[in-house]
């Protein structure tokens, strides 16, 4: 049996049960489920419609379940009940889930900073401000950049095997 996804407090609850049929007669079965809080009280019920489950087969029984109120945080059992269509019981399966407390909503984010700038005069109608950036880093002399070296080897040696599988794949259709 699949429990829900933690945290469904919204809207409809799919709540599944796989039966089995390893008999040698087909069965038109259909699945009845109770949702109970930690305290033993329904929260709800719903079932399936009948369906055929043919001998050496399993057939996923599913619904879509609505709570009647909405959920309260905490933990819950699932109770499905496998019958035939006169009631004859073929089988029952209990899961657990646990819904959350829901997740508070995040502030909306501020908005962009606008740059500083520092003037280079004093500012006048003419004057355009200069907006001021980090300094650069010049590249540090002695230091090896090992990525681009090996990578340019790579990219070399892919070359030569393509030039060298091009000249015989050529070569072979001139003879």
């Amino acid at each position: 049996m699949k429990p829900p996804a933690n945290g469904s407090s919204v809207g409809s609850i799919l709540l599944t049960v796989n039966y089995a049929n390893s008999g040698n007669i087909h069965y038109r079965v259909k699945a009845s489920f109770t949702v109970s809080a930690a305290d033993g009280m329904p929260a709800g019920t719903s079932a399936t419609d009948a369906t055929m489950v043919l001998p050496g087969y399993s057939r996923d029984l599913s619904v879509n379940w609505t709570p009647q109120a909405v959920l309260s945080p905490g933990s819950y059992s699932i109770s499905a009940r496998v019958t035939l269509e006169d009631g004859t019981v073929l089988g029952q399966a209990t899961a657990q889930f646990e819904l959350p407390p829901p997740v508070p909503s995040t502030p909306p984010a501020s908005p962009t900073p606008t740059p500083s700038y520092t003037p280079t005069q004093a500012p006048s109608s003419s004057t355009t401000p200069v907006v001021s950036s980090p300094p650069v880093t010049p590249a540090q002399p002695g230091k090896t950049n090992w990525g681009l070296i090996i990578g340019g080897i790579g990219g070399a040696g892919a070359l030569a095997v393509g030039m060298f599988l091009f000249g015989v794949r050529r070569g072979r259709r001139g003879r």
